[in-house]
């Protein structure tokens, strides 16, 4: 059956489109290994600095895995890697044949695109390295080129052992909390005990006398030994998840070919399992009379918030200021901090968009739709500011940066990154206007297409412009450039608030 459906496919399929699909795809990997090492040029390091990367790197490196392999293993829990076709779960999977035969072709073409990803990415910032590090750009490179499919095969085979043994959240969590207790114990004592650090010690291989040759070879034996036990064990995924999914990626497909981002956003959530908490995590005192109904409802459904939901904010806000503050000596790491910021935003930005996600509920309400939106921005706002702001005095005690720099260009960032979300949500899919312009003016309509889906990441990622400004002109035009784009910011909040209506 799948041979026929695959017949029938390729039948409806000529061989330009997919000499094209092919070309495409081998474009965006030279890009992606060209670029990479552009955008993460800077100076070299001096030996102080190489003597810190070989302290600090295998530990750092460690614990960023082991946390890296905790979500995976929650998602497997949660019966990822696999989304079948919905032919396959109905028919397939019921028929009695065994259920490996059905899923294995599956589960090695996704652990082939994904060797085949880590390759590229392996390689790239290998190059990238080599223009900041000792040692040469060939040995650099060939470090990539093993570590990126190892730590990918390793991170795929996660997921699918977890989801193939069919490990509940109570499991996935106690063995994500042992890696990371060996990893920190590593980091900590610069041993080399923790699956982690074997496995993150690859890419520091051309840092000669760093690696011990048994934790390198212990680490090529965890990313061969996890997806092979994956493979042997993926007949025992349990059937519901896989429907489950299937139903909830062909959604999450047909809602991201419409730019619907709100819906992506929400398909998300449902097929990590995410819940809002039964009992908040603090209780806000009620009152008789309520004041400020909007206002604490906002904050409630905060209070609400699943832990996955706040250590994926967590993460990708400390993601984002890390890289905010790589971006002194490489600019163009504004792009990724950026775009960190501004998916956190998107969850930051809840109470607005679940008030648009109920249009008709508005007109019920007997108050000014324009001033209610305007206040279901508060909540938002401030949260985000304030972790910002949290953020920047933490920065300022530990790295000793100035206070009033740190806290112009965080306030700026955090405006700007929950601005862009607001958009992004306030925008949704194209109206019938601009399908209408499809037909007749393709042409404009994918510039019109370009700028909708480009505007709001790119004013989350202006938002850091202080930050380079200040690291190459002076703090007085980083000043200047941060009030002019926070006054940017709060003028698309407010258009975007009036849009909504």
């Amino acid at each position: 059956m799948r041979a026929a459906r695959r017949k029938n496919r390729g039948a409806t399929r000529d061989w330009i489109d997919t000499s094209y699909e092919l070309w495409l795809r081998a474009f965006f990997a030279v890009v992606v290994i060209v670029v990479v090492p552009i955008v993460l040029t800077g100076d070299e390091l001096d030996a102080h600095g190489v003597t810190q990367l070989r302290l600090h790197a295998p530990g750092v490196t460690s614990v960023v895995l082991a946390l890296g392999l905790w979500v995976a293993l929650r998602a497997g829990a949660g019966g990822g890697p696999l989304a079948p076709e919905s032919p396959d779960v109905v028919y397939l999977l019921l028929a009695p044949i065994a259920r490996a035969r059905v899923l294995r072709p599956l589960a090695v073409q996704q652990l082939r695109t994904a060797i085949s990803a880590g390759v590229v990415v392996g390689a790239a910032t290998g190059l990238a390295a080599a223009a900041r590090l000792p040692s040469g750009p060939g040995a650099w490179a060939l470090g990539g080129l093993l570590a990126g499919p190892c730590i990918a095969a390793a991170f795929w085979g996660a997921v699918a052992i977890a989801s193939a043994r069919r490990l509940g959240p109570g499991i996935a969590n106690g063995i994500g909390a042992l890696l990371l207790a060996t990893a920190v114990v590593d980091a900590m004592l610069r041993t080399w005990i923790a699956p982690t650090t074997w496995l993150g010690s690859l890419p520091l291989l051309p840092l000669h006398g760093l690696v011990p040759p048994l934790a390198a070879i212990a680490g090529v034996a965890v990313a061969i030994a996890l997806p092979s036990a994956a493979l042997v064990a993926i007949g025992g995924t349990s059937l519901a998840p896989l429907l489950r999914r299937s139903a909830l990626t062909s959604q999450m497909r047909f809602a991201a070919s419409f730019q619907d981002m709100r819906t992506v956003v929400l398909l998300h959530r449902q097929l990590s399992m995410e819940q809002s908490r039964r009992r908040p995590w603090i209780r806000i005192p009620t009152r008789r009379r309520v004041r400020r109904p909007v206002w604490r409802r906002g904050w409630h459904g905060y209070a609400r918030w699943p832990l996955d939901r706040i250590a994926r904010v967590l993460t990708l806000l400390a993601a984002g200021a890390a890289l905010a503050y790589a971006a002194r000596s490489t600019p163009l790491l504004i792009v990724l901090a950026g775009a960190a910021l501004f998916v956190a935003a998107l969850d930051i930005l809840e109470p607005f968009a679940a008030e648009l996600d109920h249009p008709t509920s508005l007109l019920t309400y007997g108050v000014s739709i324009r001033m209610l939106l305007l206040r279901n921005l508060a909540a938002p706002v401030v949260a985000f500011v304030g972790i910002a702001l949290l953020g920047a005095a933490f920065s300022t005690i530990a790295v000793g940066e100035q206070a009033l720099l740190v806290g112009v260009c965080a306030t700026t960032a955090a405006l700007a990154a929950l601005a862009g979300a607001t958009l992004n949500v306030t925008l949704g899919p194209p109206p019938a206007s601009q399908l209408a312009m499809m037909l007749l003016l393709p042409d404009i309509y994918g510039i019109v297409l370009l700028v909708r889906q480009g505007l709001p990441p790119a004013l989350a990622i202006v938002g850091l412009a202080p930050v380079v400004v200040a690291a190459t002109v002076g703090i007085a035009p980083a000043v200047a450039t941060a009030v002019a784009i926070s006054a940017v910011s709060i003028g698309a909040l407010l258009y975007s608030a009036l849009r909504g209506v």
